[in-house]
């Protein structure tokens, strides 16, 4: 509903008010006072969601359609196209009719830079990435902010998950483990580093950027144990979130993360602010990580 809609709700509920209650007074001015700050006050979504995108035209219509097909509605979708070459922008400019939808260009920059340009310019209670190729199902809002609401204390939610193919079909299900901070830090095992992710933006009011560009393919790792030292991280135990696997992916590609963990390894660990418990995991991650690192 919009707010001026709102407005002509509140004078007609008004106008309404003085004819079945003529003897009641009612305080004209503060009925106004609130239909104004109704407009001043710029609103905040309930939920913040950013679609990063490059060249990825012939994916994006359907994830799009996918986050405005949601059964909570209550969002602001900001795609941020990272100076895509196809046509992407003709795509998404169908989309635009829709107040929710907004569309950003920037030069490329990689995800980093994208994630970080939608951080900036969200305003909702909470902050979720959606890939470019990966739609997602129609309940994954409302369940994850009903989990979110219900656990103030988390600055951080995740979900299970399904591996989709190129025609949705599901490739197999990823089931995740309880959040115990110290057991997967010392495993470099992070959840949380998943679709379907809820981050809550107050808690992080203070951070200007949240991806690190130090990173090409840790940096969702890195921002989130750095996330993890803020607060409590939670384990929604449903399947709620989609992620695309393509042909053209290769597990093997893995391995050129490795000069990453371990400049991320001598990095974390050496905070000087780091919690006791926390620092103490150094050792256990040494051996878990002993052939790669070491």
């Amino acid at each position: 509903m919009t707010r001026s809609r709102i407005i002509a709700l509140s004078f007609q509920s008004m106008n309404c008010s003085v004819k079945d209650n003529p003897e009641k007074p009612f305080n004209s001015h503060l009925l106004f006072a609130l239909c104004v700050k109704s407009v001043v006050e710029p609103y905040m979504p309930k939920v913040s969601v950013i679609i990063p995108t490059y060249n990825r035209a012939q994916f994006i219509p359907e994830v799009i359609s996918s986050v405005l097909c949601q059964t909570l509605g209550d969002f602001e979708l900001l795609i941020i196209d990272d100076g895509s070459t196809d046509n992407t922008k003709d795509v998404v400019t169908t989309f635009l009719s829709d107040s929710r939808v907004k569309y950003f260009y920037k030069d490329n920059g990689g995800e980093p830079s994208a994630v970080n340009y939608g951080w900036s310019l969200s305003t909702g209670e909470y902050f979720v990435q959606v890939n470019s190729d990966d739609p997602q199902p129609p309940d994954l809002f409302k369940e994850m902010c009903t989990a979110m609401d219900a656990s103030q204390d988390a600055v951080v939610g995740y979900c299970d998950f399904n591996f989709i193919d190129e025609d949705d079909n599901v490739i197999y299900t990823n089931i995740s483990q309880e959040w115990d901070f110290e057991m997967l830090l010392s495993q470099f095992s992070c959840h949380a580093a998943a679709p379907g992710t809820f981050i809550r933006k107050s808690a992080f009011h203070d951070w200007d950027k949240i991806r690190s560009d130090k990173y090409r393919y840790i940096n969702d790792i890195d921002m989130f144990w750095e996330m993890a030292l803020v607060g409590d991280f939670i384990h929604i135990s449903k399947v709620l979130a989609n992620c695309r696997q393509h042909p053209s992916q290769l597990s093997s590609s893995n391995y050129k993360a490795v000069p990453e963990i371990i400049t991320w390894y001598n990095s974390y660990f050496s905070k000087s602010n780091l919690p006791k418990h926390i620092a103490e995991c150094k050792l256990r991650c040494k051996g878990q990580y002993r052939p790669i690192l070491f």
